[in-house]
C-alpha cells in the first residue's frame, strides 16, 4: 500500500500524464523525454511553485508533439556539428590523412 506523500506524487504525475495525453504532448524533466505513460510510470516527483493565484510545475515541461521532435532535430543537428569539429580537431592535430593504394590502378 501507497503512502501518503507516494499517493500524493503519483496523483500528480497522473494529472499532468492525463493533460499531456489529451494535448498530445510529449513531457520532459531533467533532460529525459516521456511520454504520458513512461511519465505516469516514473517515479519523478513534480515540483510545483505558486506565483500570483496561479501554480506551475517547476521541474516539468510539456511540449507538442511537433515541437518535441523539432527539439530532438536541434538536439541530433547540434551533436552532429560538435562531431564533425572534432573529427577535424583530430585529423589535423595528428595529421590523419588516407593513404593511397599501392596496387597498379587497371
Amino acid at each position: 500500500m501507497q503512502n501518503g506523500k507516494e499517493d500524493e506524487a503519483y496523483k500528480a504525475r497522473l494529472e499532468i500524464a492525463k493533460q499531456a495525453f489529451n494535448s498530445c504532448c510529449m513531457i520532459s524533466s531533467g533532460g529525459s523525454w516521456y511520454t504520458p505513460r513512461e511519465f505516469l510510470d516514473s517515479d519523478i516527483k513534480v515540483e510545483f511553485m505558486k506565483v500570483g493565484m496561479n501554480t506551475y510545475t517547476k521541474n516539468i515541461t510539456m511540449h507538442h508533439v511537433n515541437r518535441a521532435i523539432g527539439r530532438k532535430m536541434e538536439d541530433l543537428q547540434k551533436a552532429q556539428k560538435d562531431f564533425d569539429a572534432f573529427m577535424v580537431k583530430i585529423l589535423g592535430a595528428f595529421e590523419l590523412n588516407p593513404i593511397e593504394s599501392k596496387r597498379k590502378k587497371t
